[in-house]
């Protein structure tokens, strides 16, 4: 069973109330996209994170953009207040708002434009869930698709704002030639459990007008064979990360 909270440097996941429990690839996610979006010519000052589950994803950006506005939308009740709890009780509280609301009626009925959008579906960890579950988040993979993800994109991102996925390594092909119709591949990192280990998930990041160079792709694996962080893992979480 998952710890009932998740301590960090700087803030405390509560997660009892959540499906979704903090995770090595979501820290992942939001740990690399913090940095990217530092790295870019202009930092983002609209975010918006998408099923933003127990706000940790908010939460990291906030730790590392300053300047920043997070919009966090959750369609479960139950997650959606533990989210405000979380994000009430970090040190960034008037930064982030946790909305619960179902993001296509929302799409429907908002026109703000953020500077970055960032999503880790649900879809992600099927293969994780019991075979109940699994059938509930595949109906949600069908209620909140790459396609309608596509759709939000084009209507809330800035011009130069940046769109950040995190998907299964397996559905890296399927992202890239359904976004690269509308949006251009700024950079791609596939990611291992260990040098050993295949592939496993892939983060993909896409601008609508990203000035002209070719995308940046990385390969990262988390830990050396004998179990020991990577350098360049440890490097990314140990502002967040408590050892």
């Amino acid at each position: 069973m998952a710890n009932q909270y998740f301590s960090f440097k700087q803030f405390t996941i509560q997660q009892d109330r959540c499906a979704m429990k903090v995770s090595t690839d979501a820290c992942l996610f939001g740990a690399y996209i913090a940095e990217l979006g530092r790295s870019r010519s202009v930092l983002p000052r609209t975010i918006l994170d998408i099923g933003t589950g127990t706000g940790l994803l908010s939460l990291m950006l906030a730790q590392k953009h300053p300047q920043a506005q997070i919009t966090a939308l959750e369609l479960d009740e139950q997650a959606a207040i533990q989210a405000k709890e979380n994000v009430f009780n970090s040190p960034w509280n008037e930064r982030i708002t946790v909305i619960r609301q179902d993001v296509l009626h929302w799409n429907e009925t908002e026109d703000s434009i953020f500077d970055l959008i960032i999503c880790n579906p649900p879809f992600f960890n099927q293969h994780l869930l019991s075979e109940g579950e699994q059938r509930a988040m595949a109906r949600h993979d069908d209620y909140l698709s790459l396609t309608h993800l596509n759709q939000i994109a084009e209507k809330h991102l800035t011009d130069q704002g940046m769109l950040a996925l995190l998907l299964p390594h397996s559905r890296k092909e399927e992202c890239l030639k359904l976004f690269q119709k509308d949006f251009k591949l700024i950079d791609l990192l596939e990611s291992a459990d260990n040098l050993q280990k295949p592939f496993n998930r892939v983060i993909c990041c896409f601008s609508k007008g990203e000035e002209n160079r070719d995308a940046q792709t990385h390969q990262l694996a988390l830990h050396e064979v004998g179990g020991q962080r990577t350098e360049r893992w440890q490097g990314l979480i140990q502002d967040y990360y408590l050892r």
